[in-house]
């Protein structure tokens, strides 16, 4: 057919979906229309000799020829139907064939719509999780018992059982004082701006950076520096991160700097999960390295686990999920735990786009679910084992969320000549800076230092960091709120 004889099948000033405001896949698209139309009518009229239609042909991507193939359903109609299609005017065949075209196109554009918004939907409030079938802000979790965010029994894939595969007995050499007062260390969480860093996070490693200059000039000796998660908030860690968003702010590699060459012993977030670390949390997929025949991808993992991991990065301590770190000389341990298998899956991410493509690259939200639940397990067991072997008179338990510790596993497990252990629970998540419990001495053991500044405005009004002091004793002093270690209220923002 000509092309000035061309007709249109749109309204005017409407353009198909496919190839929108693209001329020539407009012409090609009513073109193949208009032949789907032509030959359904040949379909319906029925063929001399009852064979397969053009139109057939075309859907079936098989171009027509003269040599036809046995009759299908489109030729064999029942004569009733044919007829009464047959009896409408040829233009108003065409305009129900090609009105059908477009609702289905129509239908298809909604149910993308659709997902598209469920799927957001459930990535815009990062501080919300549900715990056992409601909606709850994490605020609030300090007020549930330690067990309340416990997924409920539900069948999942076995994985193997986890083992953690690391040296206790201080493998970077940490160096304290002779005098177990003149020794302390930081706590921070909630860190590490995804682009940044940020005015509030550099706003809080200033002041960190200050006080430990302070300290060093009182004879004070920093030991390390203890992360609860969301290290590189609020999307795992990329590889320009560990540059911009942690050795420059808090000035972990500059020999000027108070901090330089300061131990960092990490556990890991929610929002160390997913976007640009998606093995982390499925790490058979993808494995980077192998301890005892044992898979490893995190991206924060030390460097025998995570080969890729930049030289001066040694400092920053992650050689497990789940890991205990022994300095006898001041009678302190460190016990950092993953305790990110006890929450609904769905926290675990920076947002539900990148979530969705580490889901589809590990095989599905149970794969990873049932991976970081046996981690969970293998933490749990840790605290039991380092109950019973350990000899520390302060012990520093660090995970990421409230009312998850485990104090009460550990102390469960305690001997009766390790009973007057002091216990410090450390985590984050909600963005704030204060003391959630003391014990019978009045000296804080629960501690929320979550404002390390890495998100977010508003709801970073507490921003800063925790600071421990051993004392002679073998109990430790706790300040996070002071304005020695806590911005001033609304002073900083993202």
């Amino acid at each position: 057919m000509p092309v000035a004889e061309r007709y249109s099948l749109w309204p005017q000033g409407v353009v198909p979906l496919v190839g929108a405001g693209d001329e020539e896949d407009r012409i090609e698209l009513e073109a193949w229309c208009r032949r789907f139309a032509d030959e359904c009518e040949a379909s319906a009229a029925g063929s001399e000799a009852g064979n397969m239609s053009d139109a057939e042909s075309l859907v079936a991507n098989s171009p027509s020829s003269s040599s036809r193939a046995p009759a299908t359903a489109c030729s064999t109609e029942p004569p009733r139907i044919a007829t009464w299609f047959r009896g409408w005017p040829k233009s108003r065949r065409k305009a129900v064939l090609v009105g059908g075209l477009i609702a289905a196109l129509a239908l298809l554009v909604a149910m993308v719509w659709m997902l598209c918004r469920r799927g957001s939907s459930r990535g815009q409030d990062s501080l919300t999780t549900t715990v056992r079938g409601s909606s709850l802000p994490f605020t609030r979790l300090q007020e549930l018992p330690a067990d309340s965010l416990l997924l409920p029994d539900s069948p999942r894939p076995q994985v193997p059982h986890y083992v953690n595969h690391y040296n206790g007995s201080n493998p970077l050499r940490i160096r304290s004082y002779p005098a177990r007062r003149d020794n302390y260390f930081l706590i921070l969480g909630d860190w590490g701006k995804a682009g940044g860093p940020g005015s509030c996070q550099l706003a809080v490693a200033e002041l960190l950076q200050s006080y430990v200059r302070r300290q060093q000039e009182a004879g004070k000796n920093l030991l390390f520096i203890g992360s609860v998660g969301d290290n590189f908030y609020w999307t795992g860690v990329a590889e320009n991160a560990w540059q911009t968003a942690w050795a420059e702010p808090y000035g972990a590699n500059a020999a000027s700097s108070p901090t330089y060459s300061v131990p960092w012993l990490a556990t890991l977030g929610n929002h160390d999960y997913g976007n640009s670390d998606p093995y982390a949390f499925c790490p058979d997929v993808n494995p980077q390295a192998y301890i005892k025949g044992q898979a490893y991808a995190a991206q924060q993992m030390n460097q025998d686990r995570n080969p890729r991991r930049h030289d001066f990065t040694r400092r920053f301590w992650l050689p497990d999920y789940n890991y205990h770190y022994e300095i006898h000389e001041v009678d302190l341990e460190v016990i950092a735990i993953d305790t990110n298998g006890m929450v609904e899956p769905s926290l675990l991410g920076g947002d539900w786009h990148g979530r969705a493509e580490a889901d589809d690259l590990c095989g599905g939200v149970a794969v990873s679910a049932a991976f970081l639940q046996k981690v969970a397990e293998a933490g749990r067991a840790l605290l039991v084992e380092r109950a019973r072997a350990g000899t520390a008179r302060t012990v520093l338990i660090l995970q990421h969320y409230p009312g998850l510790c485990g104090r009460e596993i550990f102390e469960q497990a305690l001997p009766a000549w390790r009973k007057d252990v002091q216990i410090l629970c450390a985590y984050g998540h909600v963005h704030e800076q204060r003391c959630e419990g003391f014990d019978a001495a009045g000296r804080c053991t629960n501690i929320l230092t979550g404002g390390g500044g890495g998100c977010c405005a508003p709801e970073v009004s507490l921003a800063g960091f925790t600071a421990v002091h051993l004392d002679d004793n073998g109990n430790a002093n706790v300040d996070l709120e002071s304005p020695e270690v806590r911005v001033r209220e609304g002073s900083c923002k993202l």
